[in-house]
């Protein structure tokens, strides 16, 4: 499990230059899809001996039956560029499909699990070249993949077949084993081009992080560019070339600031006692939903929190949230992964986790004891929110924006710094923000302020211009995101 602390890891992070504004969240086994059809072509279609897809791509849960990243080339060929989902023949690939000369693929060694960082996907096509593994180069955060468990190229000028009659190039189709699931963004496909990599990205000076450029190129007649940007069309060609495509069953909510140049937290592992006492990730990994089971388990985010001031919300259950037996727990990172209490609060030793249980609407520790005073209320759909002041090791509550007395008979003040008046004290070391929850069929939202389907009506963001909350991070308080953490973390 790798995390992000004080700076991101590869390819997540971006701090000046280049920024991507926007992505696009893909949900699995939905009807969403973004996609261009070609024709038109009077019975002449154009050969194509060269082509490149560049696209960015962040999982938001990577479980056996969860999460493929995708770009699909479908008509009778059903080509494909793809990370496969954990589990399976597959297990977490690059899993490459060409079918213009039978089933000719390449399946990588390496796997690709990483649910805290952004991907670079870039596949170069160029059959003209005499040697065969030159024809077909995929790289990955700059770095190109060679060592295949499987390995087939097209022959010497053979046709693609990027560009037929009735061919559509895909985002959110079936692909053979799951559905694209997770974050989407800078896509581009370059038509009878074969371009470098460093077109699209490069490596950082100072961080060897490989980050996204500004593609200054061609694209070709049929190349097109999709940023994402135009929520009533996902698929409005930015390249010039006037090649718009059509997004299906999508709205203006799927569109998401957490991009490859500011990635923001999103939860990522559950841990559980059995299979049945699963959490599933929905909605860009927002959206958490237990099993069948009954019994504590435990998603953990992305990010560890060492220093500065941070704010996220979550919102009650539609129904009987003080029956929801959730926990919003506040847990030094180093006892994510220790053997005590395995699925609950992730792990930590008795005593050392806090956390703010909305059964009894307010924090209690991790051995069950309440923290008086308990006297809050909490409806269906309310908005909890937690500033987290890991500068001088506080924690403070609010529900639907008006902070609570979380210590004696005292409100919480966020803004009192030192004094942490109305606050509960947290160990001073690094934490994870995560979420318990014990009881079957249970769901709750999570908002870290890239991406939520949480019904936003303030649009609220930091002092940076960062998140979308319902309510205002409290002044010197910041959404958990790259840009963020490069500067307060």
């Amino acid at each position: 499990m790798e995390t992000l602390q004080r700076t991101a890891n590869r390819g997540s992070i971006s701090t000046g230059g280049y920024t991507i504004d926007n992505s696009f969240v893909m949900e699995y086994n939905s009807t969403r899809t973004v996609e261009k059809t070609f024709g038109g072509f009077g019975g002449n279609p154009p050969t194509t001996t060269k082509g490149t897809i560049s696209f960015w791509f962040k999982w938001a849960s990577s479980t056996s039956t969860q999460g493929v990243a995708a770009w699909k080339l479908w008509n009778v060929y059903n080509s494909q560029v793809s990370i496969m989902p954990p589990g399976g023949t597959y297990d977490s690939s690059i899993y490459v499909a060409l079918y213009n000369e039978g089933v000719l693929k390449l399946v990588s060694n390496a796997k690709f699990r990483d649910t805290s960082a952004w991907y670079h996907i870039c596949a170069v096509f160029d059959t003209t070249l005499s040697t065969a593994s030159d024809r077909v180069k995929i790289y990955i955060n700059g770095v190109r993949i060679t060592d295949w468990s499987t390995a087939n190229y097209p022959s010497q000028n053979a046709d693609l077949l990027l560009v037929k009659e009735n061919t559509k190039h895909i985002l959110g189709h079936d692909v053979n084993v799951g559905k694209p699931y997770g974050y989407y963004a800078d896509m581009y496909y370059i038509h009878n081009q074969a371009k470098d990599v460093t077109d699209f990205g490069e490596f950082d000076a100072d961080t060897g992080i490989w980050k996204p450029i500004e593609y200054t190129g061609t694209f070709g007649t049929y190349g097109y560019y999709w940023d994402f940007s135009n929520t009533s069309n996902y698929a409005e060609d930015q390249s010039g070339n006037n090649n718009d495509g059509q997004s299906f069953n999508t709205t203006a909510a799927m569109q998401s600031t957490d991009t490859p140049t500011n990635n923001f937290c999103i939860p990522q592992v559950t841990q559980a006692y059995n299979g049945t006492d699963n959490i599933l990730l929905t909605e860009g990994g927002t959206k958490l939903t237990t099993g069948s089971g009954t019994g504590w388990r435990t998603m953990q985010p992305t990010v560890s929190l060492a220093n500065g001031k941070w704010y996220f919300e979550v919102q009650a259950p539609a129904t009987n949230p003080t029956s929801s037996a959730i926990m919003i727990a506040i847990t030094p990172t180093k006892r994510w992964n220790e053997s005590a209490y395995p699925s609950f609060y992730g792990g930590q030793a008795s005593g050392d986790g806090l956390g703010w249980y909305l059964d009894s609407t307010r924090f209690r520790y991790d051995d069950g004891t309440g923290i008086t005073p308990p006297t809050n209320t909490l409806n269906a759909g309310d908005i909890i929110g937690i500033a987290l002041d890991m500068d001088n090791n506080f924690v403070y509550s609010s529900i639907n924006g008006s902070w609570l007395q979380n210590q004696s008979s005292v409100t919480g003040v966020p803004t009192s710094g030192a004094s942490g008046t109305g606050a509960e004290t947290v160990s001073d070391e690094p934490h994870m923000i995560g979420i318990s929850m014990y009881s079957p069929s249970k769901t709750i939202n999570i908002n870290y302020g890239g991406y939520t389907t949480i019904s936003i009506a303030s649009a609220a963001s930091d002092a940076n211009g960062y998140g979308n909350f319902e309510y205002a991070p409290p002044s010197g308080y910041y959404a958990i995101c790259s840009k963020n953490l490069a500067e307060f973390g």
